[in-house]
């Protein structure tokens, strides 16, 4: 979020200067080209991460790209930007088959500023950083998609967030914590669930901490309540669910 209001036109200079290449001087609306030479075009995304790019400008991208295509010569054009939407992957799906079809030396890719192979990219030209620094670690918010709750007893009541989940790359949630007297903007962790989270065990990763997205907590008197829980994963992001519940006796 902290590019979110960052001018465009800087953000193509970090990405460009991240992934090791150089601004187009040329025209068009190619932002710019990884060496050698112009085998690797780039189109460069919104600077918030909330945004995606437009499948119209994928769409000049690609034209401008096809008009100057030699025999024999690959080119492998990166679109990069934090997110994809729906009508631009289907879109660069369409423009595969295009490619195909025509036997075109082209190959077109989307790569997400969060994604391994962009971080491979900048270890590449910045040897001396580590994979942790937080030069690496584009994090976005984790997501919850909804809380669900029960009535367990008088004035009782057992929650979960469901499909919460880590939108990082490699990423996985790692705490949870519930309030159960939001007051909007000022969260505030009950004593019972600061440090909510369990040891777990994958082939993957190991051993390492997970998030418990479950509570339990009485409310002292009945009448609506604002719940939230707050979800942390292990790039630091975290995010906020609230729901209304109509506490009964």
């Amino acid at each position: 979020e902290k590019f979110e209001h960052l001018p465009h036109e800087n953000f193509v200079e970090f990405v460009l200067t991240a992934y090791g290449a150089s601004r187009n001087t040329g025209g068009g609306v190619t932002h710019g080209y990884r060496p050698p030479a112009q085998q690797e075009p780039i189109l460069v995304g919104p600077a918030s991460p909330k945004d995606s790019i437009d499948a119209d400008m994928v769409r000049q991208f690609f034209d401008e790209i096809k008009a100057r295509l030699e025999p024999n010569k690959m080119v492998r054009a990166k679109v990069i930007g934090w997110r994809f939407d729906r009508r631009v992957v289907e879109y660069v799906n369409i423009l595969r088959r295009y490619i195909e079809k025509h036997t075109l030396p082209l190959e077109i890719d989307l790569l997400p500023l969060d994604s391994k192979e962009f971080r491979r990219r900048v270890l590449q030209r910045y040897p001396d950083a580590e994979e942790g620094t937080t030069l690496l670690r584009l994090s976005k918010a984790p997501v919850i998609g909804e809380i669900r709750h029960k009535k367990t007893g008088a004035r009782e009541y057992q929650f979960e967030a469901v499909d919460a989940f880590s939108t990082n790359e490699d990423g996985w949630l790692v705490n949870c914590q519930w309030d159960f007297d939001y007051q909007e903007g000022h969260f505030s962790a009950d004593k019972d669930y600061i440090l909510s989270r369990e040891k777990a065990k994958d082939k993957k990763r190991g051993e390492r901490f997970v998030a418990v997205l479950s509570a339990k907590h009485r409310f002292d008197a009945n009448g609506p309540h604002r719940v939230a829980c707050r979800v942390q994963d292990n790039f630091g992001g975290e995010t906020i669910l609230a729901v209304e519940v109509n506490v009964e006796s």
